[in-house]
């Protein structure tokens, strides 16, 4: 399932005790935690919030977190299957879960096929290793949230929409040179976007001009 997806899977159906977040967009990467990190503690199923950042204080003051250089298979297990005094559900996040070792990887297959309940257990990485037998089984216990990129014809629409509530109206050859810049990734276009609804005077559209100043061009230089 896509990050949008999932929001509404978490409302309706509250936490899944096994969740793998993976794809090359650090963005969507974020965004998928912070669905998972901030769902109402007391009515999981009720109240998640849409917002799109998140931090490394955050993601440590919410989740349990180890990482896959630096932890082992009895480690995970271990946390997995102890009981939260701060919550109903313990929440786990293994970052850099491609980092695992695949002997590490093969002795959590048990605890995939039978997850404790009263944890939700989060592998996330840009990319796995799809032949190895932990990550097939993964992939087929937990609840998967594909984090690729945006394709090339999607990127403009998701421009226009974060521009909006920025207060930025673009026209077509700024957004053109903003939609470019998505291949570098969300959170390149969004420092862009922040740095125009700082500068730019209330009303004005945005032209390519003005996406040229705020990347310290000099205005006028145009990539068209």
């Amino acid at each position: 399932m896509k990050v949008h997806d999932l929001q509404r899977q978490v409302v309706q159906q509250g936490l899944a005790p096994l969740y793998l977040i993976i794809g090359e967009e650090p963005y969507f990467r974020d965004h998928a935690l912070d669905v998972l990190r901030l769902v109402n503690r007391d009515k999981e199923s009720g109240e998640v919030s849409d917002g799109s950042t998140s931090s490394e204080a955050s993601d440590m003051f919410q989740f349990d977190v180890v990482y896959g250089d630096e932890t082992d298979a009895s480690e995970i297990l271990g946390l997995a299957e102890e009981v939260s005094f701060f919550s109903p559900r313990r929440r786990l996040l293994v970052k850099w879960a491609d980092k695992l070792s695949a002997r590490h990887g093969e002795l959590l297959i048990p605890y995939f096929k039978k997850p404790n309940d009263a944890t939700t257990l989060v592998f996330a990485a840009a990319k796995l290793d799809g032949r190895t037998k932990w990550v097939q089984a993964l992939k087929k216990q937990a609840v998967v949230v594909d984090c690729a990129p945006l394709p090339e014809n999607q990127r403009g629409g998701w421009i226009t929409q974060q521009a909006r509530p920025m207060g930025l109206q673009l026209e077509g050859q700024a957004l053109e040179m903003l939609k470019d810049q998505a291949a570098e990734g969300m959170y390149a276009v969004l420092r862009e976007l922040e740095k125009l609804a700082a500068y730019m005077p209330e009303g004005q559209r945005v032209k390519v001009q003005d996406v040229e100043l705020v990347r310290g061009k000099p205005p006028g230089i145009s990539i068209f």
